[in-house]
């Protein structure tokens, strides 16, 4: 079923929230969650044996589904009933305004030229002291803070947005480093906290799993020890971790604006302009090749970082435009940066979830990558312990 767009009176977190749990409590959630099957009276192989039993439990399924769709639909606004007239069960319903509400989100991330996520539900209704952090998982691109007394260095130049779970957005207002100390064994070290940007509109301070990960971060589970949950509306939030912050002494260091922090193996692998890294430790796509560009703001300057410390110049960014696998489709790979001495083309697994890609497992065991419609960027292959992508670019180079 076509998603519908709805206005702007209707609000699909809070509705999806309350409604789940009515649903739940009448006992209704699990047909709208795993549908009703089709009419096995009407199935030839099955209505010569089927059961008055069987028979009944599927009337029953038809009932509770007609009490959820009433239960779903008595709950929407004017607007976003309308558009639900058309579906046949509960689920039906559910997974229009569901796919109707992450379309919407990804339009509004192109749109609001957002440069920072932080998707994690319930951030407003948190009470954290200030040297307490909040850990995210998935949908949160850098580490953040409200409080400028902690920053070490702060560029207070830097401005951007920061795109929340429920659509709304804060301000960036610089972005910096946070000095903080740490015991290893009986001695207590300083260690600093990279390109933290600035939000005063935050509650909470908020660290990027993502990022620390990328920058040589392991995670580690022990009895007893809270490390991750996974909160309603399917964000994953950890639990608070407390840092011992020191404030504001200033020091010069280099700041870098991207990060690509993963080991580029020795390969007989050819990375041209159509192959590309999928890498998990990057956080924002990038390439060498100027040519493959359709649109490149050569305005746009910064510092990548790598593993190894080495600082690379970024040089633009702009768009790619590549054929989907089967050339029936074309698609806008938005945000990549032109980073001239990079080895190779790199994908940024985190940007694609951001922007609704999935993963599973072919028949042959390859690794298939699709966008959030199904359809599928191209052939993958493992090289050494990466994964590369080649995908059909559309050589552009126009440049702005």
């Amino acid at each position: 079923m076509a998603a519908a767009s709805f206005s702007d009176d209707f609000d699909y977190e809070t509705w999806a929230l309350t409604t789940k749990a009515t649903l739940t409590e009448q006992g209704l959630w699990d047909v709208v969650e795993n549908g009703v099957p089709p009419d096995p009276s009407k199935i030839p192989e099955l209505s010569a044996t089927i059961k008055s039993q069987e028979l009944s439990q599927w009337i029953d399924l038809v009932i509770k589904d007609m009490n959820a769709l009433q239960v779903m639909q008595s709950s929407l606004t004017d607007s976003a009933f309308k558009k639900t007239l058309s579906a046949s069960s509960s689920k039906d319903v559910w997974d229009m305004l569901k796919k109707s509400n992450e379309q919407a989100r990804l339009s509004r991330l192109e749109e609001e030229e957002v440069e920072y996520l932080m998707l994690v539900e319930g951030v407003d209704k948190l009470s954290y002291d200030e040297d307490m952090w909040m850990i995210c998982a998935k949908g949160t691109t850098n580490h953040m803070s409200p409080y400028e007394k902690y920053f070490s260095v702060l560029d207070r130049t830097h401005k951007g947005k920061v795109m929340l779970a429920d659509g709304t957005f804060l301000r960036v207002e610089g972005r910096g480093h946070v000095r903080i100390t740490m015991k290893e064994g009986k001695k207590t070290k300083t260690k600093t906290m990279r390109d933290v940007i600035f939000v005063p509109g935050l509650n909470v301070n908020v660290l990027s799993i993502d990022l620390m990960i990328a920058r040589g971060y392991s995670l580690e589970s022990k009895p007893d020890t809270c490390v991750f949950f996974r909160s309603e509306g399917g964000g994953v939030r950890g639990c608070p971790l407390r840092l011992n912050m020191i404030e504001g002494t200033q020091e010069e260091e280099i700041v870098v604006d991207y990060v690509m922090a993963a080991v580029i193996s020795k390969t007989d692998l050819t990375y041209d302009e159509d192959m590309w890294m999928v890498s998990g430790f990057s956080t924002i796509h990038m390439t060498p090749y100027e040519n493959v560009f359709t649109a490149l703001d050569r305005t746009h300057k910064g510092r990548v970082g790598l593993k190894d410390g080495t600082v690379l110049k970024a040089e633009g960014k702009g768009d790619v435009e590549i054929v989907m696998k089967g050339g029936k489709k074309k698609k806008t790979i938005k945000n990549v940066l032109f980073v001239p001495e990079i080895m190779r083309n790199v994908l940024s697994l985190s940007q694609m979830e951001t922007y609704g890609c999935s993963f599973r497992e072919g028949r042959g065991g390859e690794c298939i990558i699709s966008d959030e419609t199904g359809a599928v960027y191209g052939d993958t292959t493992w090289d050494v312990k990466d994964m590369a992508l080649r995908l059909e670019v559309i050589k552009g180079n126009r440049i702005s």
